[in-house]
């Protein structure tokens, strides 16, 4: 009966997995409209990321962009939304040489967006649409963290579990991005970020 019930827990993972990536989706058809976009309005970096030491990690390296279109070719640079960037390393401080793989840096981005709905887009495409295969949903997982539902993308993770693993989610105008580069998976990255942005998927 256990073995039933998680089969069913399973298959119902998957349907969620794919009403939310769809396999063989088109990438154009789906995008938010672009007309009558509201300006985004800067955050401060301060504001935008937790500057504080997380799992005994402090935070390093944090930039922000000013708002901006992404650089792709003329003829799809009217496809694409404003966007503001935000970026913080986490890592070990420098004098700290205590080998573990639990020190590997952790990223986190975030992307400050017009509206709620491409921030929801994104979470449907990953944050490199580019990469990800036809059939997303072979590396893209919808999983339950902290009570909230994120994305997990594992197209750089090793089976060795070597490589990058990203979590990702929206709320509400912001689409964020937690990278770890460890085999062990600190989650204290992922209950602090939700605190602060709590997933709208």
């Amino acid at each position: 009966m256990a073995l039933l019930g998680y089969n069913l827990f399973q298959r119902i993972q998957a349907e969620k997995a794919d009403s939310l990536f769809g396999e063989n989706k088109d990438f154009v058809s789906d995008k938010p409209s672009l007309k009558n976009l509201p300006a985004i309005e800067p955050m401060k970096i301060e504001h935008a990321l937790i500057l504080e030491e997380i799992a005994g990690l402090s935070a390093r390296d944090a930039k922000a962009s000013k708002p901006w279109y992404p650089p792709y070719p003329p003829d799809l640079a009217s496809h694409w939304p404003q966007e503001m960037d935000f970026t913080v390393e986490y890592a070990k401080k420098k004098n700290d040489f205590t080998p573990h793989p639990s020190d590997m840096p952790v990223s986190v981005w975030l992307h400050q967006l017009p509206s709620e709905n491409w921030a929801l887009y994104f979470a449907k495409q990953s944050p490199m649409p580019d990469l990800v295969p036809q059939n997303r949903s072979l590396v893209l997982s919808l999983v339950k963290k902290f009570g909230s539902r994120v994305v997990t993308d594992r197209q750089f993770r090793d089976h060795d579990e070597s490589g990058k693993l990203l979590y990702f989610w929206p709320s509400r105008k912001n689409f964020i991005t937690i990278v770890y580069c460890s085999t062990i998976v600190n989650e204290e990255f992922l209950r602090r970020y939700l605190e602060k942005y709590p997933s709208s998927l």
